[in-house]
């Protein structure tokens, strides 16, 4: 790869999520997802780039000791068709040359029981899990208004990059929502909504998350939209890094 490649692999990774990285980091599910440099069908538009392969470009950035890194990302197309297999290939960028440094395969990363094809997107919040470790957080959105219960849900995923490996530490619920309709003038809602950030105390070397969750149920009339009734309750909780992964306290 020639000078000129390299200097805008560069200009991009100081415009990733190193400019948001900190301690205090909370989901924000508006943003738009630090994927770049491809089309909307996930082909790579820039033929003279780093991406030769039909591996999907996903993340660039770059790690606290200021390696540059990318992660490609793989969906299993043979035999079944609901892709349940995803595998994140963690390549370093180095003097004009990448090479592959780990890998991780992950079920149903891209997957909803609510839709065949739900919206999949990494969003720009970084988390940093240690002085070499950063994770990013990939969304999972999808709604079925065939069910009885109408329902829509998000998942989210948190990929850990260190400077020799990338590990999947974290897989729950992010927003849930179930909107039921009676025979009545009314229908009942109910909902969960999650937000994650870290903290300042660390378990197993690795920063615990925070986790405020707020839980409503509403009454709604059905013509007018008008809250007839409703109730919230909000509570926060630690996860904690152990075995490898974020597990509640």
């Amino acid at each position: 790869m020639n000078k000129y490649i390299y200097g805008i692999i560069l200009s991009i990774c100081f415009s990733a999520c190193t400019g948001v990285k900190t301690n205090k980091n909370e989901v924000n599910t508006e943003n738009d997802s630090i994927i770049t440099n491809e089309t909307k069908d996930g082909l790579i538009s820039n033929k003279d780039s780093l991406f030769f392969d039909t591996l999907q470009y996903s993340v660039l950035d770059t790690l606290p000791n200021r390696e540059i890194f990318y992660i490609k990302e793989s969906i299993d197309t043979e035999g079944e068709q609901n892709h349940d297999s995803t595998t994140l290939y963690l390549y370093k960028y180095e003097n004009g040359e990448s090479r592959l440094i780990d890998s991780t395969i992950i079920e149903g990363f891209n997957l909803s029981p609510l839709n065949d094809k739900p919206d999949c997107q990494w969003l720009d919040t970084c988390y940093i899990l240690n002085d070499t470790t950063i994770a990013y957080s990939h969304k999972v959105s999808a709604s079925n208004f065939s069910f009885e219960d109408h329902m829509s849900e998000s998942r989210i995923d948190f990929i850990a990059v260190s400077p020799n490996s990338i590990r999947h530490v974290l897989s729950d619920d992010l927003n849930f929502y179930t909107c039921r309709k009676h025979i009545s003038d009314h229908e009942d809602c109910e909902g969960t909504n999650k937000t994650f950030k870290t903290s300042d105390t660390k378990t197993n070397g690795y920063f615990d998350l925070v986790v405020t969750e707020y839980k409503w149920h509403e009454q709604i009339n059905a013509e007018s939209n008008e809250i007839i009734d409703g109730s919230s309750k909000k509570n926060s909780y630690l996860m904690k890094f152990k075995d490898g992964k974020y597990k509640k306290k």
